[in-house]
């Protein structure tokens, strides 16, 4: 029979090391990445008013994946209420090669979509293929910026895991006919995935280490209490 005192730091360091398995067993990474744009950038062949345009200029755009769920958010130039303007979410769930090439006329041609809905700025949703979208917009008359967002619920996968869906942002005038209504993309010529936390990757990589950690100490006991 094995007997003495058991040290403070005997039950401390496992229970801490124990804390930390724990977390990154229950750590679920939360998926969010957001693009910047530049102002002014609306496209040479948006056959509106650039100069007049604020509202179609977008300054960011942001999805953040909770679990089947996307929040999504974008902020404009300028107020975007009553304006008339148009903003088109496009998904690429797995099967984009359905509509690729889409802009290419407009120097666009890595936009690609197989989901696309499109946000009034009265906040009406025009949409199919998708269960639920609630929407909301916030004008800001004091630093005369446009910001919407919504949460997009019932997106399937055609291919691509959730955590792998694309997304585009371009706004419109659909009072212009064709390719020329369309003002700006965002990000430029490409599309946006949800991506890992960096803080939710670190605490998962803390948690496997101290796993890890928690496993050779406890061998490293058993051999000391049979030796």
């Amino acid at each position: 029979m094995l007997s003495g005192t058991i040290h403070k730091e005997t039950l401390v360091k496992p229970l801490f090391l124990s804390a930390l398995a724990l977390a990154a067993i229950l750590a679920v990474p939360a998926h969010a990445v957001t693009a910047t744009d530049p102002t002014g950038d609306l496209l040479t062949s948006f056959g509106g008013d650039r100069l007049n345009s604020p509202f179609l200029d977008i300054l960011s755009f942001s999805v953040e994946q909770q679990g089947a769920d996307f929040l999504v958010s974008a902020t404009m130039a300028g107020e975007i209420g009553g304006k008339g303007g148009a903003y088109v979410l496009g998904v690429d769930r797995g099967g984009g090669g359905a509509r690729p090439r889409a802009f290419a006329s407009i120097g666009q041609p890595n936009i690609i979509f197989d989901q696309a809905f499109v946000v009034r700025d009265n906040g009406d949703v025009l949409l199919s293929g998708v269960k639920k979208f609630t929407f909301s917009i916030v004008d800001d008359s004091l630093h005369h910026t446009g910001t919407f967002s919504g949460r997009l619920t019932g997106l399937q996968s055609t291919g691509f895991a959730p955590r792998d869906f694309q997304f585009s942002l371009w706004s419109q005038q659909p009072t212009i006919a064709g390719l020329a209504r369309n003002a700006d993309f965002a990000p430029e010529n490409a599309t946006i995935a949800g991506v890992p936390e960096p803080a939710s990757w670190a605490l998962m990589l803390m948690g496997f280490a101290a796993t890890g950690a928690l496993v050779r100490n406890a061998r490293r006991r058993t051999r000391l209490a049979t030796a």
